[in-house]
């Protein structure tokens, strides 16, 4: 029996002190655990018993259960040292939807962690399987079933208590991951944000807090000379000349007109590095900055959509607008499918509304795209709707990893002016797709403009700048915002609209004095 406590006593306490320095090797690194809040030790020893006690009920070896407990704390290590590179952002527990995403749309999280860090994280878990079972007997064949059972419950219940006191600490979190992270350590940080996002959610105010009550939208309701409107969230597009020389000026030849005759434009602040469209799309849509909203911020689409959600798309719904969204890839990616209608959206277009994507590209094209588009106001205009069009687009065809792209020799110099150094083969990639992005802008404008009945609004934005590691690493990041205009049909001629910083919580706004609906 004493020989049965020591060992207990042996791998809980070898567990424990391999868990604490496997979590020195997480990115930001964490102060040293003896520098920590005695709260966040006991939430890191409590989740981690936890962990033990569920490998322990599966396998009934202790041996075993520390060891795939410590391997799948280094694979959440691995995980967010990858997140980290590609997004300048750790994990979080927000992000474990992703991994489920990840088994469902594999291509766009699967070559950012990378083959390698993948094959060491199946290699590891082999190993625990196959070879350390062969090294230990189960606890049920020297103690019975029961033995196991009682130590099953005691482990568990021991780290749920833990969790609970440790819990009871108060932690002041700032919903910075890198500073949370780097104050209370990787697993008590996951257990904070999970917690937080379990309090009340907070009450909105965004978009309609610009416009008045119901009774005086129905004054502005839509007439004749009331503007189609397109509003294009364009993939990772930024102007890349701002930031990279040696790229041929043409490249944006139709964006660099469109800005020269629009009515506001510039580069624009956006909450997002890399990824996480669904933050930029979001505080566009509700007017809402994204800093107000604690642990929402990461991912509002997780509790923050519903039919009281204020919204760009209801403002315009309201005044008689029909109402659409065109987002060439799964509908059920982010739920929009199911919460688009939510926030004012009569009618979505995703993928199955699409051909396949062209040769040699793994996205719908942008070009592909615009061609809907024109389809949608020529079908309204044959149907004799009244009605005007509010359509919200979101593009796919610049989404990476673009390092799986391969171009020829030629291609690749298409849109360089001089020699791009080594490892910067992303940028030639990026530069194809930035091309039809501009190609794309040309045709809407060209559209709107051809449209007798009543004018069109476009409004253009990046919702985020791309993940090109290997350029950033010679040429050095850039700032991280993007590039907006919004541009009229029917503008007059009058002096070019100089270029102004905007933030995408207060785009809606530009768009909404834009269209005279405010």
């Amino acid at each position: 029996m004493l020989d049965s406590a020591l060992t207990i006593g042996l791998v809980l306490g070898v567990g424990l002190l391999s868990s604490f320095v496997i979590d020195d090797f997480v990115t930001p690194q964490a102060e040293k655990c003896w520098r920590r809040p005695m709260g966040a030790l006991l939430i890191h020893c409590g989740l981690w018993l936890i962990v033990f006690a569920i490998e322990f009920m599966q396998f009934q070896r202790l041996w075993v259960s520390a060891f795939l407990t410590a391997t799948i704390q280094c694979v959440l290590v691995i995980i967010n040292h990858a997140k980290y590179a590609a997004l300048r952002e750790p994990f979080i527990y927000q992000d474990v939807q992703y991994l489920v995403d990840a088994c469902r749309f594999p291509r766009l999280y699967v070559p950012f962690f990378g083959w390698g860090r993948t094959l060491v994280c199946i290699g590891l878990l082999i190993f625990g399987l196959l070879v350390v079972l062969r090294l230990e007997a189960p606890v049920t064949e020297q103690s019975g079933v029961w033995t196991a059972v009682v130590l099953c419950v005691a482990f568990a219940v021991l780290g749920a208590v833990l969790v609970l006191i440790g819990s009871r600490s108060v932690f002041t979190l700032s919903f910075r991951p890198e500073e949370d992270i780097r104050r209370y350590g990787l697993l008590p940080a996951l257990w904070l944000y999970c917690r937080a996002e379990r309090q009340a959610v907070p009450k909105l105010e965004g978009i309609s807090s610009l416009v008045g009550e119901t009774e005086e939208l129905q004054l502005t309701s839509p007439h004749l000379t009331s503007p189609h409107l397109i509003v294009v969230q364009s993939e990772s597009f930024f102007d890349i000349r701002r930031w990279c020389s040696g790229i041929d000026a043409s490249v944006l030849t139709h964006f660099d007109r469109a800005c020269a005759e629009s009515v506001a434009c510039g580069v624009m602040a956006v909450p997002a590095w890399g990824a996480n469209t669904v933050r930029t799309e979001f505080s566009f849509l509700t007017g809402i900055a994204l800093e107000r909203l604690g642990i929402d911020r990461f991912n509002p689409y997780r509790r923050l959509v519903s039919a009281q959600t204020p919204s760009l798309a209801r403002q315009y719904q309201q005044r008689g607008y029909r109402t659409v969204a065109i987002h060439p890839y799964s509908g059920k990616f982010y739920h929009r499918d199911r919460l688009f209608p939510l926030l004012g959206f009569d009618r979505l277009i995703d993928i199955s509304e699409f051909e396949p994507p062209e040769a040699g590209y793994p996205y719908v094209g942008d070009l592909a795209v615009a061609q809907k588009i024109e389809h949608l106001l020529q079908e309204h205009e044959r149907e004799g709707d009244t009605r005007p069009l509010f359509i919200f687009v979101i593009t796919m065809e610049n989404h990476g990893p673009l390092h799986l792209e391969n171009l020829s020799a030629e291609q690749a110099q298409r849109w360089l002016v001089s020699e791009l150094p080594a490892g910067c083969s992303d940028i030639p990639v990026y530069l194809r797709h930035l091309a039809n992005a501009d190609a794309m802008v040309g045709r809407l404008t060209e559209a709107l403009a051809r449209n007798q009945t009543r004018p069109g609004v476009l409004c253009w934005y990046g919702d985020h700048v791309p993940i090109m590691d290997g350029a950033y690493a010679k040429l050095g990041a850039p700032a991280g915002c993007t590039d907006y205009f919004v541009w009229r049909s029917d503008r007059l001629a009058t002096a070019a609209c100089p270029p102004a910083e905007a933030s995408i919580d207060m785009l809606g706004q530009s768009l909404l004095q834009a269209t005279n609906a405010l």
